[in-house]
Parts: structure tokens; C-alpha cells; sequence
């Protein structure tokens, strides 16, 4: 470090004073040779000169050491100035090789320093953003929170670290960020500064969103297997059921047409016998009344039977896994039949269909679909109600509504219920997974399904599906996922 100006002033100055005592004392010197003639004069002199030449010693010895101190300090500066040096370079070299970006923010938002690798971080030079507000590189839904940040490390006055935010690259390329921000105070102990290190997350984020997708592929792939293996079991099920009722059906059939051709002739011979034995054939008749409405309660029983194998075998589908013109309203009869069994007690179920024209799909997964949006409805409830579903057209699309009147869904559940594994039945109560596979089947069908509730009032989930699947495959890609 320099001397300073007045210490360079003063060694010049015992420098001038040294050079005037020398030829002072060369002037007495002279004076002394010269003046003996004098009487006491060369004494006089002689005593002066030593005078002169004591002080000069004195004032020689002090500008000495003097100048030996203005060394040492000189040596000190030189050193201080050194270790400065290289601290400024070990600095310089920290902030300018760091792979996270340092920046210092005045308290009103304008940067006021940033480290030269911003220019490979982001692809900004340092001079095109000093001087102006962070605010502008910010992704506007992310501006609000990092304005709170600031806010909070202003209010604290304590390091704030976690927050994550889009900062936008020279490329137009949105880029994820963390950062961590303290304050530096002026000496009335206001904040002047924000003191920042911001650090790239993006791969971090990829890696989470591929992780993230991965997880999403996998739990899809296990509903579509849970959903196989769920119609597989119902398929044997009521192949099992319709070919174990078939030989009993059969034989109660036949013996019915048996018992009938026998009322009939029964009561040809009572009606042919002589009328004066009327009276004596009266119990017989009424024998015969007996049978006859004994035999309707068994046909009418074989029937009912018979319809429930019937739906049975529609609802499952078996020979139509490939795409089908079908009644929906056939669909949903057979799932409400099958679901009646199930409902709780004091629950009902209302149909409102209107006029609809058959439409294209694959009727066993649209079975499922009812299936599950009827049974989610039935867990709804904790006490009576009603479950409603309804059909109505719309354009090119066809929609099954199915609302209920129980305990509804809460707003925060909304955007997960559709979600694999998210239930809110409890343990032992469902996987969470119905909703799921609602929802991909509906996708399949190139369809949407929206969903409002409220809580305590109920919940109405609405299926759209088109007309006509194959010509949405053929024309279209899946409309987006509404409500869900």
C-alpha cells in the first residue's frame, strides 16, 4: 500500500534538514580554519562546531530511526496490501468459478452485482442485467412468491433458503431454480442489500417429472390389470352361474310345461263334465285354482331367473370385447340390476333416461364404468338417499349423469379423486382404484368425465362419450381431462 501523503511530506523534510546541518557544519569548519588570526575566536568556534555536530548526531539518530519505523510500516503496508490482494483474487476466483449464480439485489429489486457465469448459466452477459429488476426474468406464476421471499428475508432479517421458481434463459427456455437470500444492513441498521446464491434445478426436476410419469405409467398399467383381472373373475363367475343354473332352470322349466299341459286338460275335463255333478266337482276346481297360481309363481319365478342369468352374461360381455353398436340404457339396466343387491339400506335408485340413439363403444368396459360410479355413490352415504342416473344427448355425444345426495366431496379432494391409490373410503374399504379406471376407460373412449360436489349436499359425476367411437378414432385425439 502507498505511503501517505503527509508521511512522504515529512521524510522529505528530515531529508532537507539533514542536508542543511551538513553544510552548516561545513561553513563552521571553514570558519574556524580561517578566523585563528582572532584572539578566542578559534576556541569559540571549535566549542560551537561541537555543539552543531551534537545536535546533528541527535537529529541524524531520530531521522534514522524515523526512517527505520517508516520502513517497517512501509514493509506492513506492502504485506497488508499483498494478503488483501490475494484474499480479493481467492474471492474473485470463488465467485466468478461457482457453478450457482451470486447475486446482490437493492431493497428495491435491481441487481447491483452478478457473477460472470450467469452468462453460461442463463446466457445473460453481467451488463444486461445491472441496474435492472429480477422481476422480468421471473415466470409470472411463480413472481408472487419470490416477491414474498424478499419480503420475508426483509421482515426476519435472517438467511431464508428453499424457495423454488422458473427464471427465464436467453433462449426463452423456462429453467427451475432454488435460492437462498440473507439482508445486509447499512449502519443505522437498515436493509440496503439482499445477498443471494441461486442454483439450477432443472435436471433435478426432469429427473423428478420422469420418475413422476414413470410412477403414473405404472400405477395405470397396474389398473388396467386390476380391471382385466376384475372382468376375467366376473366372466367366470357368470359362466359358472349361468352353466350351474342352466340344468335346474331346465328341469323346472320342463316340469312346469308338464304342470301346465296338466292344468289345461284338468280343467277341460271339469269344464266337459255333466252338469248336474257341478256341485260334487266344485272342490276339485278349487284344487285346481290352487295349482294354477301355484304354477304361475314357479313360471314367473323361472323367468326372473332366467333374466338375471341374462344380464348377468349382457353385463359381462363376454363374446364383445371389441367395439359395439349397443343400447347404453341396456348397459345401465343390467348394472343397476345387478348393483340392487348391494345398496344400502334406505338407499334408491331413480332412472331418467331420454331418447338416445345407439352408439359405438366396448360394452363391457362401459359396464365397468357404470359399475363403479354407481357403487362409489352407494359408499357416499351414511344414512337414506337417493342416487339418480339420468342420459341426455349432446351434439356428437352422448352423457350418463349419476349424482347422489350424500356426503359429498371436499374441494382440497377434487383434482385427486381420479388419481391411482387416492382413496378417501378408509382402510379395509377400497385401494383406490375404481376412480381411476373410471377415468381410463373413459379415456379409451375418447370421452370426458367431469365431477361437482359440495360437501354435504352430494356429488354429480358427468360421462361424456360419442356417438359414433370408431369415427372419433379414426378423426380425433382423446379430448382433454375436465373437472378430474
Amino acid at each position: 500500500m502507498p505511503l501517505e501523503m503527509g508521511e512522504v511530506e515529512q521524510m522529505r523534510a528530515f531529508q532537507e534538514e539533514i542536508a542543511r546541518l551538513k553544510k552548516v557544519n561545513e561553513a563552521l569548519m571553514n570558519r574556524v580554519e580561517h578566523s585563528t588570526d582572532v584572539a578566542g575566536s578559534s576556541y569559540a568556534l571549535f566549542e560551537s562546531n561541537l555543539l552543531l555536530q551534537n545536535k546533528l548526531k541527535e537529529h541524524t539518530g531520530k531521522l534514522v530511526e524515523m526512517n527505520h519505523a517508516l520502513q517497517r510500516e512501509i514493509r506492513e503496508h506492502k504485506h497488508t496490501e499483498k494478503a488483501l490482494r490475494e484474499s480479493e483474487q481467492r474471492f474473485r476466483g470463488i465467485v466468478e468459478n461457482a457453478n450457482d449464480i451470486i447475486y446482490v439485489l437493492a431493497i428495491t429489486g435491481t441487481f447491483v452485482y452478478i457473477s460472470p457465469n450467469s452468462k453460461n448459466v442463463l446466457g445473460y452477459a453481467e451488463s444486461e442485467n445491472l441496474g435492472r429488476s429480477f422481476e422480468p426474468l421471473i415466470h409470472p406464476d411463480d413472481l408472487k412468491k419470490c416477491r414474498a421471499f424478499l419480503q420475508k428475508v426483509i421482515e426476519t432479517g435472517e438467511k431464508q433458503s428453499g424457495i423454488e421458481y422458473r427464471i427465464k434463459h436467453r433462449d426463452g427456455k423456462w429453467r427451475w431454480h432454488t435460492t437462498s437470500a440473507s439482508v445486509l444492513k447499512d449502519d443505522t441498521g437498515e436493509v440496503c442489500y439482499f445477498i443471494g446464491i441461486a442454483h439450477d434445478i432443472t435436471e433435478n426436476k426432469t429427473v423428478v417429472t420422469q420418475l413422476e410419469r414413470a410412477y403414473r405409467n405404472l400405477r395405470e398399467a397396474q389398473t388396467q390389470v386390476v380391471q382385466s383381472q376384475k372382468m376375467a373373475a366376473l366372466g367366470r363367475l357368470v359362466a359358472g352361474v349361468a352353466h350351474e343354473f342352466n340344468n335346474p332352470v331346465g328341469a323346472v322349466q320342463s316340469a312346469n310345461n308338464t304342470l301346465k299341459l296338466a292344468v289345461k286338460k284338468l280343467d277341460k275335463l271339469i269344464d266337459a263334465s255333466d252338469p248336474g255333478k257341478a256341485e260334487s266337482m266344485q272342490p276339485a276346481a278349487s284344487i285346481l285354482s290352487i295349482i294354477q297360481n301355484c304354477q304361475q309363481v314357479v313360471e314367473e319365478g323361472m323367468q326372473r331367473v332366467s333374466s338375471i342369468v341374462k344380464r348377468l352374461r349382457t353385463f359381462a360381455c363376454l363374446d364383445e370385447a371389441e367395439i359395439q353398436r349397443v343400447d347404453i340404457h341396456e348397459n345401465l339396466k343390467d348394472t343397476i340390476s345387478i348393483l340392487e343387491n348391494e345398496l344400502k339400506p334406505g338407499i334408491s335408485i331413480r332412472t331418467r333416461f331420454a331418447k338416445l340413439p345407439d352408439i359405438t363403444c366396448y360394452p363391457a368396459k362401459l359396464n365397468q364404468l357404470f359399475l363403479q360410479l354407481i357403487r362409489n355413490s352407494n359408499q357416499a352415504f351414511e344414512r337414506s338417499g337417493e342416487i339418480t342416473v339420468s342420459t341426455r344427448i349432446l351434439e356428437e355425444s352422448v352423457q350418463v349423469v349419476v349424482s347422489d345426495t350424500g356426503r359429498g366431496i371436499p374441494e382440497k379432494n377434487l383434482n385427486k379423486i381420479f388419481d391411482p391409490g387416492f382413496t378417501t373410503w378408509g382402510v379395509g374399504v377400497g385401494v383406490g382404484l375404481g376412480l381411476s379406471i373410471c377415468y381410463q376407460i373413459v379415456q379409451e373412449h375418447h370421452g370426458k368425465v367431469e365431477v361437482e360436489s359440495q360437501v354435504g349436499k352430494g356429488s354429480t359425476f358427468t360421462v361424456s362419450l360419442p356417438l359414433d367411437l370408431e369415427k372419433r378414432l379414426t378423426s380425433m385425439a382423446p379430448l382433454p381431462r375436465n373437472g378430474a
